[in-house]
């Protein structure tokens, strides 16, 4: 899980990394003014009066980004027009055998 502060107020606030088997909590303070929970730029909730968003690990899960057929390596390779003679000299050079 990875928390980001949008527009922090110092240039020394950084994301935070925390482990996939934390539960974190976001609790409004009853002085604080209403809070908007924003996905993709469209306000989902509001939150008021001592509400909370607890943000965890979900069971479900979806492929975010997908390359059809190819590999990501197979991708890379071709963009970065490495032919077999390539991976074969890389091969013997690794292995100390020019």
């Amino acid at each position: 899980i990875v928390l980001t502060p949008v527009c922090p107020h110092t240039l020394f606030m950084r994301s935070i990394v925390f482990s996939s088997q934390e539960v974190l909590k976001v609790v409004v303070n009853q002085e604080d003014q209403p809070i908007s929970v924003k996905m993709d730029g469209k306000r989902v909730w509001k939150l008021e009066d001592e509400g909370e968003i607890t943000i965890r690990k979900s069971d479900r899960y979806f492929t975010l980004l997908s390359f059809g057929k190819k590999s990501f390596y197979t991708i890379f390779k071709e963009k970065l027009l490495v032919t077999k003679a390539d991976e074969s000299l890389g091969r013997r050079v690794k292995s100390g055998r020019c």
